[in-house]
């Protein structure tokens, strides 16, 4: 009788031990997994229906196809979203409908600069957005005014201050680097019908 109380301690002691294991490794594995970065502020919402075609609306649907994207308001109130593609083609949409514009109402919020990255990258065609400033710039200098640009590669852009390069499907550091640089600042991408929205 006592060995069969030390026994049946012993085993739900050891389910215990079992089930903390698991609870630590699927905390662990959620943190590593959630690549978005929430240092800035990002939400970018684009009816493709309402601006067919356009480069943003290629970008979001196409594979290996990048633009960088901002949005501005004039001063009568109108917004626009300004995009340039890999091969330099830029573009500038009007944002005429009420729901579009609505959406921005209280606010620009496109990361660090207003400007972000968008793409499918070209392993698995997932869509990918990423902030347009050197993340690895901001937390060595301080500010926020650090552009990346196209490098004229498939699928790479380059800090012009610090020199590093970055690859759109991966984030990561290409050149230019050092051990234990931040990978580009991800955000969220996706597409609800002809919605697409890009956020943290």
């Amino acid at each position: 009788m006592k060995r069969d109380k030390k026994n049946a301690a012993r085993c739900s002691v050891h389910r215990a031990c079992i089930l903390l294991f698991f609870a630590v490794m699927l905390m662990l594995s959620g943190c590593a997994g959630d690549r978005i970065s929430r240092s800035f502020a990002c939400r970018f919402y684009y009816y493709m229906q309402y601006h067919n075609p356009s480069l943003v609306r290629t970008a979001a649907l196409s594979t290996s196809t990048f633009v960088m994207v901002s949005v501005t308001r004039a001063a009568n109130g109108a917004y626009t979203v300004s995009a340039v593609d890999q091969s330099g083609h830029s573009e500038t949409v009007r944002l005429t409908n009420e729901v579009e514009t609505r959406r921005y109402s209280t606010g620009i919020y496109l990361g660090a600069a207003n400007g972000i990255i968008l793409g499918r990258e070209g392993y698995d065609n997932r869509l990918v957005a990423y902030d347009r400033q050197c993340p690895n710039c901001i937390s060595e200098r301080g500010g926020r005014s650090y552009p990346l640009s196209f490098t004229g590669a498939m699928s790479t852009v380059r800090c012009g201050v610090c020199g590093r390069t970055y690859d759109l499907y991966t984030g990561n550091v290409t050149a230019g680097g050092k051990s234990g640089d931040d990978r580009l600042m991800e955000y969220s991408a996706t597409i609800n019908g002809d919605m697409l929205y890009v956020g943290n």
